[in-house]
């Protein structure tokens, strides 16, 4: 179960969305609390209403709390479920781990990517865990994120806070092919999501394309200074990349001029440097296994060739 606010009371729904109850004394210990839903006047035993425009809300939180009590995970979400932040729906889960998922898509289907970070690790996850990547694609970020009610740092694991220049929230790539258990979190972020994507090898170029790795345009950028665009491309990881980023690719509806090559090492377990694109795109002609239209399929390269692509 969980709590929503109804005007200065708070009422304990079921993971379907059932108002039950007005919240016993002592429920601050017991249910996490529903951020960012407005409710209108709860009855018991009915079904919790909100207005026309946070109809959509309330179907995710139900789809969550669903999802979560499905796989017997409801009870490790102790504090929050925020619907309040556009970039996806962050909740606890555990102590120090704050998680965020996605509007768009199913959210049932990032629950079991979850569950699969469990059955995955030896170990408990701090901080934030961002599934808004991709289907095979997560970034840990070492500070927790919290309500910006609660005094936590509103947008926390947006683009301008996962900065690729520093050393410990880095936007790990989760390349595919890789089996062998990781033995740090930091390798884990690199290669969490590949123990459930297959790679097979390809049996004709369209198999090549298939199970390729398609790069991720993100942005960064810091208080003061011209954001740039950025594509990872990882040790031994056969990789989509366009060829000219910034024809296709803008942030907030102006044009990016500044955009670069991330070499991301799996043996170093980090950031070989940056490569501008424009210089960096004819070095890579060598490791170029197919071309279709603005697109490119690199080869899996060595550490050894991303390191000359950085001369």
């Amino acid at each position: 179960m969980a709590v929503v606010q109804a005007g200065e009371d708070w009422w304990t729904i079921s993971p379907g969305g059932t108002a039950l109850e007005e919240a016993p004394p002592g429920w601050e210990e017991t249910y996490p609390r529903v951020l960012g839903l407005t409710t209108e006047a709860p009855a018991a035993g009915e079904p919790l209403t909100v207005p026309q425009g946070e109809q959509e809300k309330l179907a995710a939180l139900t789809e969550l709390l669903e999802a979560l009590e499905a796989r017997e995970m409801l009870s490790k979400v102790e504090n929050f479920i925020d619907l309040g932040e556009e970039d996806g729906i962050y909740f606890d889960y555990g102590p120090g781990l704050t998680v965020l998922v996605p509007w768009t898509g199913e959210v049932s289907r990032s629950v079991a990517r979850l569950q699969k970070v469990e059955e995955a690790l030896a170990e408990e996850l701090t901080g934030t865990l961002d599934l808004t990547c991709g289907e095979y694609e997560a970034k840990l970020l070492v500070e927790q994120w919290l309500p910006p009610s609660w005094g936590g740092t509103a947008g926390l694991s947006t683009r301008g806070n996962c900065d690729i220049m520093g050393k410990r929230d880095v936007p790990f790539v989760l390349p595919a092919g890789r089996t062998r258990t990781p033995k740090s979190k930091e390798e884990w972020t690199m290669g969490l999501f590949d123990r459930f994507k297959a790679k097979k090898e390809p049996e004709a170029p369209q198999a090549a394309w298939d199970n390729a790795f398609k790069a991720n345009v993100n942005f960064y950028g810091k208080a003061g200074e011209e954001s740039f665009g950025a594509l990872v491309l990882t040790e031994g990881v056969e990789t989509i990349l366009p060829v000219a980023p910034w024809e296709k690719y803008g942030l907030d509806g102006r044009p990016v001029a500044d955009w670069r090559l991330v070499l991301v090492s799996i043996a170093d377990q980090g950031i070989l440097g940056m490569a501008d694109y424009r210089t960096v795109m004819p070095k890579l002609a060598p490791y170029i296994q197919g071309k279709r239209e603005d697109l490119v399929l690199t080869k899996g390269l060595t550490k050894a060739q991303l390191e000359g692509l950085l001369q």
